[in-house]
């Protein structure tokens, strides 16, 4: 990946989040497909990696209108904080280290979640062992 389509993919990816931002889980799905799609097929001679990447989330596009939570969309903005930058991607692993970070983060604040029942104190402790413990 070059770097403008690195800063491509984060860009889609926060703005997926945050369309999706009543469904998280939504947006992790659609991100999942498009961002495999373009993995899975695109090759120099496609043109811009930039370009694929456009099209593919923009195949995923659908009408949200359920009504938006304040921890649905809390949840999202926590996702794409981690998105954002997302150090898999720069260290070798790509997009497919990028998404099975995020699918972790979403996995990490679900089980802080359960654990201790308080949102606010899910995204303390799951960033704590997201960003200091792993």
């Amino acid at each position: 990946m070059d770097w403008p389509a690195v800063a491509r993919w984060e860009e889609l990816v926060v703005a997926t989040l945050s369309t999706y931002r009543s469904e998280p889980d939504t947006a992790l799905a659609i991100i999942q497909r498009a961002s495999g799609e373009v993995r899975d097929a695109w090759t120099p001679a496609d043109g811009p990696l930039s370009d694929a990447l456009d099209a593919a989330f923009d195949a995923g596009a659908f009408d949200d209108t359920r009504e938006l939570t304040t921890d649905a969309a809390a949840t999202a903005r926590f996702l794409a904080a981690h998105a954002f930058a997302c150090w898999p991607m720069y260290d070798g692993r790509g997009i497919e280290g990028a998404i099975d970070w995020l699918l972790n983060v979403r996995t990490a604040l679900e089980n802080e979640r359960r654990s201790c029942g308080d949102l606010l104190e899910a995204f303390r402790q799951a960033d704590l062992a997201l960003r200091h413990r792993t």
